[in-house]
């Protein structure tokens, strides 16, 4: 059964995805009054809500071809239960489509045969009453299929000195890490709940991006604003762009390479390696306003090194037909 966890190990295996495009149903929304003068995102979570989810994922890099469109995973999710006012979660995947894949076919191949050994992927979590993320419920369950998850994708792009480093650090990442990295759609869904902003207004704070090989997160800022009351989609278009501090990230990147890369590169390549580097994070909600549900939550990463950049879209698409 082929699975979306393959999906996050390209953050920490260069240009290993294999990403396919299609056609998937529009997430219109009912458009908000024109005198709405602020919004709080309140999906209504109650045991027993079930709703049709499709992950898509895509990658471009300015120097290194990479096969175009988007990967689409299907997701059941399912609200189990209420616990102290909150809400615990099944996020449940279907297997991953390949069909629209823009690659040769023997790379095709190659890729449906290793997906068809992956594990399925089921997290369980929590959101509290405030709607803040309380995690991640069965995290040896997740490392468990992470670790073969890992081996298959280890076995598409060769068992090379990268590859192995990768492995190495996927297997010792602490609980909190592997969450980071192995639950970042459903709390992409999530994390814009709770938040009430005005139109006109831009919310400033500061703020941390999450280190995906271990180490300190680095320090940040975030703003929150409605780009748009009322989009293409009729939707609410919630912008939430986060950017590192560059002293702070210079740092810790350094730290961090030292860490999980001991005896691969000098003191002087490092310091090259961590200066070049940028990171920024866009995210963009689209909520229903007549539902309270989000349709759609797009996010985009960006990442430099000072020689090539790197730009890695993931998207949480509600297409339950309500």
């Amino acid at each position: 059964m082929r699975s979306s966890l393959l999906a996050p190990l390209v953050l920490l295996v260069p240009f290993a995805s294999a990403c396919a495009g299609g056609d998937s149903p529009s997430a219109l929304c009912e458009p908000a009054p024109e005198a709405t003068a602020s919004v709080i995102a309140e999906p209504p979570w109650a045991p027993g809500v079930e709703r049709d989810i499709e992950i898509q994922v895509g990658r471009e890099n300015t120097s290194r071809e990479v096969p175009t469109g988007l990967s689409r995973t299907p997701v059941q999710l399912t609200v189990e239960d209420s616990i102290d006012g909150g809400w615990s979660f099944l996020w449940a995947t279907e297997p991953t489509l390949l069909d629209d894949l823009d690659a040769p076919e023997a790379v095709l191949e190659q890729a449906d045969r290793l997906l068809d050994e992956a594990p399925r992927q089921l997290i369980r979590y929590r959101l509290s009453n405030d709607r803040v993320w309380l995690g991640v419920d069965n995290p040896d369950e997740l490392r468990e299929s992470v670790v073969a998850a890992t081996s298959l994708l280890t076995e598409l792009v060769g068992n090379d000195r990268a590859s192995r480093e990768a492995f190495e650090v996927l297997t010792r990442l602490p609980d909190e890490n592997l969450e980071q990295l192995f639950a970042q759609e459903p709390q992409l869904l999530h994390f814009l709940e709770g938040f009430e902003v005005s139109v006109g207004e831009v919310v400033e704070f500061r703020d941390f991006i999450p280190n995906a090989l271990g180490g300190e997160p680095f320090p940040a800022t975030t703003t929150i604003k409605i780009a748009d009351l009322v989009d293409s989609d009729g939707c609410v278009a919630i912008e939430v762009r986060t950017i590192t501090d560059p002293e702070a990230f210079v740092d810790i990147m350094m730290q961090t390479l030292k860490e999980t890369f001991p005896a691969a590169t000098t003191d002087d390549e490092l310091e090259s390696a961590a200066t070049s580097f940028a990171v920024e994070n866009l995210n963009v909600g689209q909520y229903d306003y007549e539902s309270g549900f989000f349709r759609r939550v797009t996010s985009t990463q960006r990442i430099s090194d000072g020689q090539e950049e790197r730009i890695d879209t993931r998207i949480v698409l509600d297409v339950t037909e309500d």
